[in-house]
């Protein structure tokens, strides 16, 4: 209800009643409520079966306002398949359980601004611990009028205005075991592949790095992290050497960040650096961070405005270290957000989706291949132009580009998007070029053949590449189905 309260009951043994539609079952449920329950505005919807179901609508009897409709028409997923729970409420809006929590979560740092008499940063470790500690509460009376205040729908309203429950977080598991886990290099290098951003990072097939960028505009393209400076942190080995071997990677946000370098430090309380980040894996099999270059355009004072740090020996260089680190952390999440979550994941796939309701028929085996991953994307894209990417909305004030957040994903759009380049078979021969070199080099390993079947067939019969033949080598130009 719009007060907080709930209850909780289970359909009876999924026996359907008869239905005056042939294709529709009905299920029933009792809940008891006590008299100030108060009217429902809300159902959570946990489907314990194996497989996902069709609920058309829910019709709640006994108030004394007579019938209560929950109109649904949508699919729910077994909990099997997904443990987060739908909810659906009465005004005909329903949601993921998991993605109002998402949306919920991204509204913390607007609901803390709002709450806030003044821009008051955080002082100390404990004040980030108080958000998950304590959470953020939304019931007084002066709270109410602030939620009437958000930039949110009606529906977001009425969860706010329920309470604190879901507005309150569980510890992350990284902090739970170690609370300054997050400083270390090793978690720092695990994040790269295992966090929430691990698509951009690259084995370093070039070196001396080089921008691509307009020099007369952004200054010299050379980076500076030069061989002298990387092999200081090889522990002996050569650059050439660790290269060959495939022990060095990089993270370069450079050439899509410094043409907005200026402008977002033109923001207040925004400064910001075009990073690279260079990783190398240890004898020992341990991916850490090496070397990070931190760059600002050039000036006519400064023509060259980049700096190398590496990892210190002292208390104030192993500090400053960490503050490199730290603005590699800011840049990666607005990468991810604004470039490989919004633009690549969301936005660019609303082409497809038109297209795919245009031109192929509900019936058609593509077309059911694709739906289960097209189902909300217009929904979700409809409501983050609303609440999320808004111009002072939630992401602008959340990552460091500010307000020129949705200019900085266009850019990216112009200069990393290649519509021939996405489809197939041009994306997964680009993806497996790296992948057949692998093949190729553990081809010539004898240690490494394959052990099945009487003729020990290599590992070539797995090459992406190579062209059909006996050997069954190779992928084919078309599947008819």
């Amino acid at each position: 209800t719009n007060n907080g309260k709930s209850v909780e009951s289970y359909v009876r043994g999924w026996l359907p009643k008869p239905s005056n539609v042939s294709y529709v079952v009905e299920y029933s449920a009792d809940f008891t409520v006590p008299t100030d329950f108060g009217s429902p505005a809300a159902i959570l919807i946990t489907n314990l079966r194996p497989k996902e179901f069709h609920l058309l609508e829910i019709i709640l009897h006994g108030f004394p306002e007579g019938p209560v409709f929950f109109p649904a028409n949508t699919w729910i997923h077994s909990r099997n398949d997904n443990p987060q729970s739908r909810i659906i409420f009465n005004n005909q809006d329903t949601f993921s359980a998991g993605r109002l929590k998402a949306v919920l979560h991204n509204l913390i740092p607007t609901i803390s601004a709002t709450l806030s008499n003044s821009d008051i940063p955080f002082k100390c470790f404990s004040e980030i611990d108080k958000l998950y500690i304590d959470g953020v509460s939304l019931i007084d009376e002066e709270s109410k009028g602030i939620v009437d205040s958000l930039l949110v729908g009606k529906v977001m309203k009425q969860v706010l205005s329920s309470g604190e429950r879901l507005l309150k977080y569980e510890i992350p598991a990284i902090v739970k075991g170690d609370k300054f886990a997050w400083l270390r290099d090793n978690e720092f290098a695990r994040q790269t592949l295992a966090g929430v951003n691990p698509v951009n990072i690259e084995l370093l097939k070039e070196f001396p790095i080089c921008s691509k960028l307009d020099p007369t505009v952004y200054g010299p393209p050379e980076s500076a992290l030069t061989k002298e400076l990387l092999e200081q942190e090889l522990g002996g080995m050569s650059l050439e050497k660790a290269m060959e071997e495939k022990r060095l990677f990089i993270i370069d946000y450079h050439d899509t960040l410094l043409p907005f370098i200026k402008k977002m430090n033109s923001l207040p309380e925004r400064k910001a650096y075009a990073s690279r980040t260079i990783l190398f894996i240890t004898k020992t099999g341990i991916l850490r961070p090496i070397a990070i270059e931190l760059s600002l355009p050039q000036t006519p004072s400064s023509p060259q405005n980049k700096r190398v740090y590496t990892q210190g020996h002292d208390a104030t260089t192993d500090w400053i270290w960490k503050l490199a680190k730290a603005h590699v952390c800011s840049n990666d999440a607005g990468i991810h957000q604004l470039v490989n979550h919004w633009l690549r994941t969301h936005a660019c796939m609303e082409p497809y989706i038109i297209a795919s309701h245009r031109q192929l028929s509900s019936l058609h085996p593509i077309y059911k291949l694709l739906h289960p991953h097209m189902r909300y994307t217009m929904e979700i894209n409809a409501l983050a132009r609303q609440n999320l990417i808004n111009g002072g909305g939630i992401i602008e004030a959340s990552f460091s580009p500010g307000k020129y957040a949705m200019e900085l994903s266009s850019a990216a759009y112009k200069n990393m998007w290649r519509f021939d380049m996405e489809s197939l078979p041009a994306d997964l021969i680009r993806r497996l070029e790296e992948i057949e070199e692998i093949i190729n080099a553990r081809n010539k390993d004898p240690s490494l053949k394959s052990r099945t079947g009487a003729g020990v067939p290599p590992y070539e019969l797995l090459l992406p590449l190579s062209g059909p033949g006996v050997t069954g080598r190779g992928i084919p130009n078309s599947i008819s189905i």
